[in-house]
């Protein structure tokens, strides 16, 4: 909504953004997408899984940290619902969880809680 300068991210961020089911992109074409996303003239943005505007520095902030630096440092994680799948989670921002799809080569048994 240009004229109220306020995004509606939709599911494109989420304090925790899943990108593990098998229509999501891979974790680096979301990465892209998500920094044109923030070019966009914005002051708030307002998520569905969020009770509360987001303000853009702390997009911007989960944005910086979509890099290969936090995608290798991802750990295994378990959904619940969706234990049959590998994935990984790490936040991009403190208190921002990203979880994707593991391609398997930084997957061992051991889980993050």
């Amino acid at each position: 909504l240009p004229e109220r300068k306020l995004l509606l991210l939709g599911d494109n961020w989420n304090p925790q953004t899943w990108l593990f089911f098998p229509e999501a992109p891979d974790v680096r074409a979301y990465a892209a997408s998500f920094q044109t996303l923030m070019n966009l003239p914005f002051e708030m943005a307002v998520a569905p899984h969020s009770d509360t505007p987001i303000k853009k520095k702390l997009l911007l902030d989960f944005a910086q940290g979509l890099n290969e630096r936090g995608f290798s440092s991802a750990r295994p994680i378990k959904i619940p619902g969706h234990e049959h799948l590998k994935t990984l989670a790490y936040e991009p921002a403190p208190g921002m969880l990203l979880v994707f799809k593991s391609d398997g080569s930084n997957f061992s048994d051991e889980l993050l809680p």
